[in-house]
């Protein structure tokens, strides 16, 4: 396997650990955890796998969703 020095979708997808600063995203603390994602056009729920600098991604049942950061309303644990 062979990361990048920056994530990106497809080292998601090849294993890669994201590369975030926690100090910086209060999102980060949710990483790996069940959540639920308000947007104004929709709901998602599942795990939070990854969070960038202009969206997260939330894996349900093996389907990864990307949300860009901008558009939720809320997040939370579940």
């Amino acid at each position: 396997m062979a990361c990048t020095v920056s994530s990106t979708y497809f080292d998601l997808l090849l294993g890669c650990p994201p590369l975030v600063d926690s100090d910086q995203d209060p999102l980060v603390d949710l990483l790996n955890q069940q959540v639920e994602v308000v947007t104004p056009y929709d709901t998602y729920r599942g795990i939070l796998i990854s969070v960038e600098s202009d969206y997260i991604v939330v894996s349900d049942s093996g389907t990864l969703t990307l949300i860009r950061i901008a558009k939720i309303d809320t997040v939370k644990e579940i």
